[in-house]
């Protein structure tokens, strides 16, 4: 059986980005199938704090290698980088991976660590085992990067049809490519009507829209913010909630956002919240809300299709989105709606007055295509093609 060698930047709940989650799991999966798996890759660090502008001042990276043979109890080893010369000495911990290998070798190359990835593979070339090297394709942008150009990675995994689909059109090249939906767990992501009451009554509403993640004007275009709180100001058992990540470009928007919301009189229809939720809140934020709306304009999302899409589905949420990237095809797989800008007011408030408890279309898709089970079952089936060839 083939050894796996995953290649990410490595970060800590919960400031996990969608790629080092996926990457994560994947791993997880590999290993629960009996593969031997090694991680190497960023230790990021990220200082934060809640308060506006001078958050940016306490923000910074370490990072540092990180070697694991067993990414569910195995015990880390650092080599910092603080200068390239002491990145091309950490070669020895690099080569200790592989020399740890049995069997053929597989690199899982994420994107964020693309370029580090480089040297990495150029050793992994001169050693006696050749191994296969796997681009993890989580957004568009990696398809036009010089990288990936250069690179032409033989095989390519992606996790949504839509980026199967760009990836052909784009590349110049025909790589093998592999489709897989990210893993949510459905069994923390689930609908509950019990938790939804509670929650509604401390809001005072009968009905939530919920949007969560990072925001900017990109993400949540202020004009359609503004469609939004119109719509919910004519219904009187509607309320928004907004959950978002602390960043200067959130306090940047926010603070244009609040404008907004108080030249509306909307103050009492709207709930925000700024922090970095854990598993636990999210789930109960989606199993008190009935709509979740992902109004991005452009395909900016961490990973496509963004996990918090997916969280959504499988908590039983009617999803509205723009219809940009990969959120087309889960909306559309899912009972859910893609808004036409123009007549998002009317189409919004059908939507509110339609939208089931629970969406069980979005529920039963979730289980079939992104609960732990379906996520392996498919793991498995990619990774026979490796140990075939």
């Amino acid at each position: 059986m083939s050894c796996i060698i995953s290649l990410i930047r490595y970060s800590l709940p919960p400031y996990e980005e969608g790629g080092t989650k996926v990457s994560l799991e994947l791993i997880k999966g590999l290993k629960e199938l009996r593969y031997q798996t090694i991680l190497l890759g960023f230790d990021y660090k990220s200082h934060l704090t809640n308060k506006p502008p001078k958050y940016q001042k306490n923000y910074h990276h370490v990072f540092s290698w990180i070697w694991r043979e067993h990414i569910l109890n195995g015990s880390f080893s650092h080599i910092a980088i603080a200068s390239m010369y002491e990145f091309f000495t950490s070669f020895t911990s690099i080569n200790k991976a592989l020399k740890a290998c049995k069997g053929e070798i597989i690199i899982l190359i994420g994107n964020a660590t693309k370029y580090i990835s480089i040297p990495i593979s150029i050793l992994a070339k001169l050693t006696i085992k050749k191994p296969i090297q796997v681009l993890l394709l989580y957004q568009r942008n990696t398809l036009y990067s010089t990288f990936t150009r250069i690179f032409k990675p033989l095989y390519i995994m992606v996790f949504s049809q839509e980026m199967s689909l760009v990836a052909k059109k784009v590349l110049g090249f025909s790589p093998y490519i592999f489709q897989l939906y990210p893993f949510v767990d459905t069994e923390l992501y689930r609908p509950s009507l019990e938790k939804r009451e509670e929650i509604l009554n401390r809001l005072g509403a009968e009905k939530l829209i919920l949007y969560l993640g990072r925001v900017n004007n990109i993400r949540f275009p202020l004009h359609v913010l503004k469609k939004v709180l119109k719509t919910v100001k004519t219904m009187n058992d509607v309320k928004i909630l907004l959950v978002l990540l602390p960043s200067q470009s959130t306090y940047i928007w926010l603070h244009q956002a609040l404008l907004l919301i108080h030249k509306l009189n909307v103050r009492n229809k709207v709930n925000i919240i700024v922090k970095y939720l854990s598993e636990k809140e999210k789930s109960e934020v989606y199993s008190a809300s009935r709509i979740f709306i992902f109004p991005s304009e452009k395909n900016t999302a961490a990973i496509e299709p963004p996990l918090t899409v997916l969280e959504a589905v499988s908590s039983g949420l009617t999803v509205v989105s723009s219809g940009t990237n990969s959120t087309k095809e889960i909306t559309q797989m899912t009972n859910g709606y893609i808004f036409n800008e123009n007549k998002l007011e009317s189409q919004l408030e059908e939507i509110l007055c339609h939208a089931p408890k629970i969406n069980i279309e979005a529920r039963q898709w979730a289980l079939k295509n992104i609960s732990w089970y379906a996520f392996l079952r498919n793991v498995e089936d990619i990774f026979k093609n490796f140990d075939v060839n």
